[in-house]
């Protein structure tokens, strides 16, 4: 098994970098690639990568990745047709839509472009909350932190790009899901860090990308802490919880 782990020297914020850590763990025979934002990614002339991960950053490191990436957009949408799999956490996720706009600090960009959705930073507007979903039925938890706010087109609005639906939380826009899904690349919002708060999800990510069936690293305490922080959100006198 071969993951990619993009940019960790500026893509490290809410302990993101444990989501590539725990799978590391958890399949000590797995290469991963430790890609730097001077250096050309593998998955550019490789196509043995199971897994290219990209965690959640700085708004100044949002444009430096997105820059780094735009060479490859084409090799991207190509491995995404093909199904491989690619998974963004946190605000990484904007840099799949079309554009990212900053009016506070006077700057914007261009996007990858797979999803139709453009992100507003609003640097003096966090959006901070918990995030309960479910993905095809798994509930999936954690938290929501970053100053982005995304619009899709109007004729996008019926499209179903979302990873999980919502039980607690916001989603991408006004009615959405939350997060977006392509074949198998995946953005999602949620930090927690994601595999670490979901071990049912990150055993179903293992099991699908090569890595087997064998138990996680720490299986029993990370199923404990899932379960823990599930009956906390389910809890109507904590959160007003379903």
């Amino acid at each position: 098994m071969i993951i990619e782990h993009l940019y960790p020297e500026v893509a490290n914020l809410y302990g993101d970098p444990y989501n590539v850590e725990i799978l590391r763990l958890s399949r000590p025979d797995a290469l991963v690639i430790e890609t730097q934002l001077a250096e050309a990614p593998a998955f550019a002339v490789r196509d043995d990568i199971d897994l290219v991960y990209l965690g959640s950053m700085t708004e100044a490191a949002q444009q430096q990745a997105a820059d780094a990436l735009e060479p490859y957009r084409e090799r991207i949408a190509l491995l995404v047709r093909l199904g491989k799999h690619f998974l963004f956490t946190g605000n990484a996720l904007d840099l799949v839509g079309e554009r990212v706009v900053n009016h506070d600090m006077g700057y914007e960009f261009a996007g990858l472009g797979f999803f139709q959705f453009v992100t507003t930073l609003r640097m003096f507007s966090r959006v901070h909350n918990r995030m309960f979903t479910t993905v095809n039925g798994l509930p999936m938890v954690g938290y929501r932190s970053t100053f982005s706010y995304h619009a899709l087109r109007g004729e996008q609005r019926s499209v179903d790009w979302g990873f999980g639906h919502i039980v607690q939380g916001q989603g991408l826009a006004a009615g959405c899901d939350e997060g977006v899904r392509l074949h198998n690349l995946i953005a999602t919002e949620i930090i927690g860090p994601l595999l670490i708060t979901n071990p049912l999800f990150t055993k179903q990510l293992l099991a699908v990308i090569g890595g087997g069936d064998a138990p996680l690293a720490h299986e029993e305490a990370l199923l404990a802490a899932y379960q823990a922080r599930l009956a906390e959100f389910r809890d109507p006198r904590r959160w007003g919880g379903h």
